[in-house]
């Protein structure tokens, strides 16, 4: 059972897409209560952005069940989100019947908007694959690479540099240069970049757990990825789709880990921050959040 939430204001040219992975509302509800007891200094009216942006917006709950089963994973809901589609689990960007089907940044690309796609994990994980890619099974992320610089959107950001560097895919960012990427590896490399093509890849694998990124300077937050996107997407008349995934709630989730679930969803709630006041000013820009499963903690031990 997931909740969604929008922000409508005016004519809808762009969307910025914004899933919280793994994120009930077990996690929802315990971050807004933390925030509005815990006494935080960041939220000095103790209520969080996204407790703002519900009560602005209209929100409501869905199921994301596959074809043929109760249970989904992040690659079936992904792709079911992204296509409008039943899938199966593990499935990236196929229907039930192994079929490729055509995602909403494909066809915003058909109606010439600027299309991108941020993670906080990894850029071929399972989510950013499922809007970006056409395979069986989710562990292809050799190939999940391979096909999201064929896609070529403006903006590609997150973790995941070793499949676009390693074996088969050595020649890739070689590739990707040739489509007109800048590469970014850092904040300084990013902050570089005013217009065109960015191909972010900040680590080897997943982004460290925001609870420690402090310890990593040198790369961008969720939150300044997303400004970075929205600064070159928006240089497109016809509007742009932005699709971003904190995508260590649900990692935190999994961990039991309580401490590490509050810090990954205020890192959703720095991005919802900025991306609730950039729609206010713009007038033109849907804002659309939703978590693909749920991921509760078990335990808080």
């Amino acid at each position: 059972l997931l909740l969604t939430g929008s922000l409508a204001a005016g004519e809808v040219k762009n969307v910025i897409w914004i899933i919280g992975d793994g994120m009930g509302p077990e996690a929802m509800g315990f971050f807004m209560q933390g925030v509005r007891y815990a006494g935080l200094e960041a939220y000095p009216g103790k209520v969080s952005n996204l407790e703002t942006l519900m009560n602005g917006g209209e929100w409501g709950l869905f199921f994301n069940n596959t074809h043929d089963t109760v249970v989904t994973d992040s690659a079936a809901s992904a792709t079911q989100m992204a296509t409008g589609k039943f899938s199966r689990p593990e499935f990236v960007g196929m229907d039930y019947n192994s079929q490729p089907a055509e995602t909403l940044l494909e066809l915003a690309r058909k109606q010439g908007k600027s299309i991108g796609i941020i993670s906080d994990t990894y850029i071929t994980d399972a989510t950013p694959a499922g809007f970006t890619a056409h395979v069986q099974n989710r562990n292809q992320k050799m190939e999940i690479a391979r096909q999201i610089v064929a896609l070529a959107p403006e903006v590609v950001m997150g973790g995941g540099q070793k499949y676009f560097t390693t074996g088969e895919n050595k020649k890739l960012l070689r590739q990707a240069k040739k489509k007109g990427y800048r590469v970014a590896l850092n904040k300084k490399d990013l902050a570089a970049v005013k217009s065109g093509k960015v191909l972010g890849l900040f680590a080897p694998e997943a982004i460290p757990m925001s609870v420690e990124l402090d310890q990593y300077p040198a790369i961008p937050s969720l939150a300044e990825q997303t400004q970075k996107a929205v600064e070159l997407l928006s240089q497109n008349e016809q509007g742009f789709i932005l699709v971003v995934e904190a995508g260590k709630i649900d990692w935190a989730g999994h961990a039991n880990d309580a401490g590490a679930w509050f810090h990954e969803m205020k890192a959703l709630d720095d991005l919802l921050g900025y991306v609730k006041s950039y729609a206010d000013k713009n007038g033109e820009t849907l804002v659309y959040l939703n978590a693909d499963h749920d991921t509760g903690l078990g335990s808080f031990t």
